[in-house]
């Protein structure tokens, strides 16, 4: 068929239909594709391949679905720890340079996604006789920053007037201004008052 006898199919063709409708007039075999629900199979069996990828290389589908805050927060410390493995070098090369100062720096495993894990880990270390460097160095100040203010606290006496109050857990049996007020004996019951024969 000639090409003017083509062209005027088409264009006859495309005026024939709506504005939001296109024509297309080619050669090669066109399929086309259904709009309808039965669109759905093909995209359902796209995901379960997907899916079934995932599960039989053994990769966490979990790290790969963005649309849950777990999935999230493990593939962002996933790609953060991709990093631990070079900061021994970083380390090395880091303390070889300075090696004429007289001192050395080390790296720790930690990133900002995961800082106040780390730091409440070392505050637990901390109560057992842990490192009260390293809790301070995951705290987010600056070392010298975080030395300074307590040394000026110190100085200024916060220890001896911000005092905290004494819990209920941390009460002996001495007579104290701090915890419950004691009630007067004629707000006591009778088994309080029986308690209180024994003490």
């Amino acid at each position: 068929m000639e090409k003017g006898i083509i062209e005027a199919y088409h264009n006859s063709s495309r005026e024939a239909v709506g504005a939001n409708i296109s024509v297309i007039t080619s050669p090669f075999d066109v399929t086309g594709i259904t709009l309808d629900n039965g669109g759905k199979t093909s995209i359902n069996l796209v995901e379960h391949d997907l899916d079934l990828v995932q599960s039989n290389s053994g990769i966490s589908e979990t790290i790969f679905k963005a649309n849950t805050t777990n999935g999230l927060m493990y593939s962002t410390k996933a790609d953060a720890a991709r990093m631990f493995p070079l900061l021994y070098y970083f380390n090395n090369f880091t303390n070889y340079k300075i090696k004429s100062q007289k001192f050395s720096v080390e790296f720790l495993r930690i990133s900002i996604f995961d800082q106040g894990e780390i730091h409440e880990q070392y505050r637990t270390d901390l109560l057992s006789g842990g490192s009260r460097q390293l809790f301070m160095c995951t705290s987010g100040v600056n070392l010298y920053s975080y030395l300074n203010t307590l040394d000026m606290e110190n100085k200024l006496g916060f220890d001896d007037m911000l005092v905290p109050k004494v819990n209920a857990s941390q009460q002996s049996g001495m007579e104290n201004d701090n915890g419950r007020p004691k009630k007067k004996d004629d707000e006591k019951s009778d088994s309080t008052e029986v308690v209180d024969g024994y003490k």
